[in-house]
């Protein structure tokens, strides 16, 4: 089994360039489709039977998208995309990222997560910032999570926070969403009935697997 997952940064480096007239949505959003398909393919051909891909978040509840003002631009082309790869799905399953963001970012989900703060970021400095400025490139974030930032640092409690920085998750979120993605596979496994990510369900997982207690990187 693959799960593959790609094309968020990519979305929030070409939100700069369809600001800028220099990109559409439908150009990326077909030019990803067609290159998530693709490495589906070479998957198949490796011998991975079962593959599955994950969507595009929200980008419009994130940080830095609603700093730049770009929440319409994103929703555009998040919808595009995702309904492009809908289309294309016949030889992979989906997995909903955005249902799960949508229903996890609500107060009952982050209340029973213990995460008090759903708009701003635990990475402090305002070298993320300078990252989506005109001509962004996938190359430079890549540039940046590699040398790292001299005047960055951690907030003292990244566990009560949705978004670690400007536009990922914090690492509650990410656990999250491995029970949910655990859950909807062994959920395939036994019954033919689709899952869908939804505020009750995720409680149930957040009770389920103790997530509301904080693990030692809190």
């Amino acid at each position: 089994m693959a799960i593959l997952e790609a094309g968020s940064n990519d979305a929030a480096a070409a939100l700069v360039d369809i600001e800028g007239g220099r990109l559409s949505v439908n150009e990326f959003a077909v030019r990803l489709a067609d290159t998530v398909v693709g490495q589906v393919e070479l998957l198949r051909r490796k011998g991975f039977v079962r593959i599955y891909v994950v969507n595009m978040p929200p980008l419009h509840y994130t940080p830095i998208v609603k700093l730049k003002r770009r929440e319409e631009m994103a929703r555009s082309l998040v919808h595009a995309y995702n309904k492009l790869l809908e289309t294309k799905a016949r030889d992979f399953g989906v997995i909903d990222l955005t249902r799960f963001v949508e229903s996890a970012i609500r107060p009952a989900v982050t209340k029973a997560l213990k995460i008090t703060d759903t708009q701003s970021f635990c990475m402090t400095g305002d070298s993320w910032l300078r990252l989506f400025d005109d001509q962004l490139s996938v190359v430079k974030i890549f540039k940046y999570l590699v040398t790292g930032y001299s005047g960055a640092a951690a907030c003292d409690d990244p566990g009560s926070m949705f978004f670690f920085d400007p536009i990922h998750p914090s690492h509650q979120v990410h656990r999250l969403f491995g029970y949910g993605v655990f859950h909807q596979l062994m959920m395939a496994r036994n019954t033919a009935s689709p899952f869908v990510f939804s505020e009750e369900i995720l409680i149930a997982i957040i009770n389920q697997h103790r997530l509301h207690e904080r693990t030692s990187t809190s």
